[in-house]
């Protein structure tokens, strides 16, 4: 499933300075556009995502204790020619 290019981490430090490296920031997803069972589900918005008035900005301090809570790790994954290719969000326990 994941390459030797492939980086998986619960590194705050690095998730945050990967994430703003690029543009990104840590937002919050509406309740509407998710199922109620999954209320204050987060996500990493870059310059390039559209609609991103549709979500809430949060803090790093929030966006990190909601990816504790959630035993989330950060997976980011780079392309042959050494470019960031993929980003994202997976639970640490499979699920």
């Amino acid at each position: 499933m994941f390459n030797d290019n492939s980086k998986i981490t619960s590194n705050h430090r690095f998730i945050k300075k990967w994430v703003e490296e690029r543009g990104g920031f840590p937002v919050l997803v509406p309740d509407e556009l998710i199922a109620k069972e999954e209320s204050g589900v987060i996500r990493i918005l870059f310059p390039e995502d559209s609609d991103k008035e549709k979500y809430e900005p949060i803090s790093w301090d929030k966006f990190f204790e909601k990816f504790d809570q959630a035993h989330l790790a950060f997976l980011c994954e780079k392309n042959s020619d050494g470019h960031d290719h993929y980003y994202k969000l997976i639970s640490i326990n499979g699920e």
